[in-house]
């Protein structure tokens, strides 16, 4: 686990070794273990050392901070090439197969110098090309140059666990792990994205695929690698290498033998997901997702000891403390919790904001601060997270309205009729919100526009500048549509790489990272997920309105029934309400500033009315407010222009 970054000049032209410094010191918090650099030119073969000036006059400048978790010796430091010299690797993540990949290669005649999955992955790539990606259960960011070629291939896991961002500017390629590293260099764009900025202040959408909050900064799409050769640095077309069919037929298997294989699947993952150098922590709420992960790691034994960690919410609608009591005494786990002073927001908003690299939409990312930073204090390096086991196994209840729509979309019409009224009590919700979100999966936008209007939600709000939107060709989408003849697993890749998990891994990267923490997330892996999406529907929420249902029928046994059986779903949620009304002092400065004056996204005379409101009456504050003081902070303290 640590930072990438790498500046590829243009032919004829060469890295400023400052330039490159400043890269890597942006993303020191990555890994505060070790550092180093490589430097290439045409006709060279290479140079590595411990100071950028190695750079000066080359062509390529490469440069890598460590957080040694693998391998803790010298010889895991990175650049890393291969014993010829062809290849040189910088990575970011973690190979959790890497010992059978070895194997298999050692049998193929490779021969290794370290014990570290990062020359794994490096002899991979040089026996296999980009074909390796397919092999690898993990997480990354890579680049690895080929000094023959003259090549540089970067790629992104499948799930875009671990970031990759890039520019071009001058005629240099330029990328690095975080956009706060790209905005040192000289001529780095700092013009607001009209499309992604609207997204986020209308929607709460942060992270789409390619698109960043800063027009000429690029992420590398998760499942994408790209070649970057020495001629044309600035020519850069994205290829990818592994998507999901919600259209495909399901399997035939029976839900137990389905539950077995999805049993013997997690048990994998768990094991790949352990290995590890220093010891494993686990985040731990009430759910299922973590409570599988923590009953599946007692299971297994793989350490003497397990500690967890967890949020306590202040709010009883949404505090888990009894169920996560629960679970640490049928496990035996060492459980630390962790409260918050909502107090104390306004006072780490600029670090956070910082830390996040792009505005994020919700207080959540507060909580999870101080959880890592109790984690950090605690002595660990790396720890265990459920995430993805919703956008997976449908765990969300905006699910419901696809199952529904499966359903009618096959004609069952008394069984979709005997879908909602189950589902309105398993779920404790009513049956007009199943239908609603029905509705609104399969309205035409003017229908859509009357459904919103009808729920006080317009489409677009009167604090928005639509004006200026129109002027810069934004045009307002709604929901997401999602295939007719696949609703449900539509919904679900949808959430998995557009919309919501997008934004949840990149704010988990940004606060464990701070922290030099690594966070990893076992239901994140081709394999789990190419098996879930090949379910049947009603394997994933049945005809009950049971969500993540084969998840649940797999885990009975080893996760408490109490668990298996909770009827609400909380996730991890804070009090954004009443934290947001605690600092209302610290809002209004925000808002009253001239860096937010001066944003014309806004209709800054209907912001000033709403806010008023929210001071009379606290029971008005939502998050549009937090949208708005997130993108003022980001905005200032990057030096970012809305012309």
């Amino acid at each position: 686990m640590c930072g990438i970054a790498g500046i590829f000049a243009g032919r004829g032209n060469a890295v400023t070794p400052q330039t490159l410094q400043d890269l890597s010191e942006a993303i020191r918090h990555r890994g505060p273990d070790g550092h180093g650099y490589f430097a290439w030119a045409p006709g060279g073969s290479g140079t590595f050392g411990g100071s950028s000036e190695i750079c000066r006059g080359q062509q390529l400048g490469l440069a890598h901070r460590r957080l040694s978790i693998i391998d803790l010796s010298e010889d895991g430091r990175q650049p890393m090439s291969t014993e010829d010299g062809r290849f040189t690797v910088i990575f970011n993540g973690e190979i959790y197969n890497y010992l059978e990949i070895r194997k298999e290669l050692e049998g193929l005649g490779r021969r290794f110098r370290t014990s570290s999955d990062t020359e794994v992955l490096l002899q991979a790539y040089a026996h296999w090309g980009a074909d390796c990606l397919a092999r690898l259960v993990g997480m990354w960011a890579v680049a690895i140059f080929d000094n023959t070629s003259g090549e540089l291939f970067l790629a992104r896991d499948p799930f875009g666990i671990k970031p990759l961002y890039y520019m071009t500017v001058d005629g240099a390629f330029v990328f690095a792990s975080e956009v706060r590293a790209l905005l040192t260099y000289p001529g780095a764009p700092r013009t607001a994205n009209p499309a992604a900025l609207h997204d986020y202040l209308r929607f709460g959408f942060t992270d789409r695929g390619a698109e960043t909050m800063i027009t000429g900064i690029t992420a590398l799409a998760p499942a994408h690698f790209v070649l970057i050769s020495a001629d044309k640095p600035t020519q850069v077309h994205p290829q990818r290498y592994w998507r999901i069919d919600p259209g495909a037929a399901p399997r035939r298997v029976s839900r137990d033998d389905a539950a077995a294989e999805l049993q013997d699947i997690m048990r994998r993952n768990m094991e790949l997901h352990l290995r590890s150098d220093m010891p494993v922590s686990i985040a731990l709420s009430g759910g299922l997702d973590s409570a599988s992960i923590v009953m599946m790691e007692k299971d297994l034994r793989r350490q003497k000891e397990t500690r967890t960690f967890s949020f306590i919410a202040d709010s009883p609608e949404i505090n888990e403390e009894a169920w996560i009591d629960l679970l640490i005494d049928r496990s035996g786990v060492k459980g630390h919790k962790v409260w918050v002073d909502p107090r104390s927001l306004s006072d780490d908003l600029d670090n956070m904001v910082r830390a996040a690299d792009e505005p994020f939409s919700t207080t959540s990312i507060f909580a999870q601060t101080k959880v890592f930073e109790a984690v950090s204090a605690a002595g660990f390096k790396v720890i265990l997270s459920g995430q993805g086991a919703d956008e997976t196994f449908a765990g969300y209840l905006p699910y419901l309205s696809s199952r529904l729509r499966g359903l009618l979309g096959k004609g069952q019409l008394a069984r979709a009729a005997r879908f909602v009224r189950a589902s309105s009590r398993e779920n404790q919700v009513s049956p007009a919100y199943i239908i609603t979100r029905l509705l609104g999966q399969i309205s035409t936008g003017s229908v859509e526009q009357v459904l919103r209007r009808g729920a006080g939600e317009p489409l677009t709000p009167a604090w928005l500048n639509k004006a200026w939107f129109d002027r810069h060709g934004v045009t307002t989408r709604g929901v997401a549509r999602n295939r007719r003849d696949a609703p449900l697993k539509d919904h679900l890749a949808n959430t998995l790489f557009d919309y919501t998990l997008p934004a949840i891994l990149r704010h988990t990267d940004r606060t464990s990272m701070a922290q030099s923490i690594e966070c990893r997330v076992p239901f994140l892996t081709t394999e789990l997920v190419e098996f879930a999406y090949a379910l049947p529907d009603d394997y994933l929420i049945d005809d009950t309105g049971r969500t993540k249902s084969i998840l649940r029928q797999a885990m009975r046994g080893i996760v408490p029934s109490e668990i298996l059986d909770r009827r609400d779903k909380i996730g991890f949620d804070t009090p954004q309400q009443e934290w947001l009304a605690a600092n209302m002092g610290t809002w209004d400065a925000a808002l009253e500033s001239d860096a937010f004056r001066t944003i014309p996204a806004f209709d800054h005379q209907q912001v000033d009315a709403a806010r008023k409101t929210m001071h009379r009456d606290p029971q008005a504050i939502g998050l549009s407010l937090w949208r708005w003081v997130n993108l003022a902070r980001w905005a200032d303290l990057n030096g970012i222009r809305f012309s």
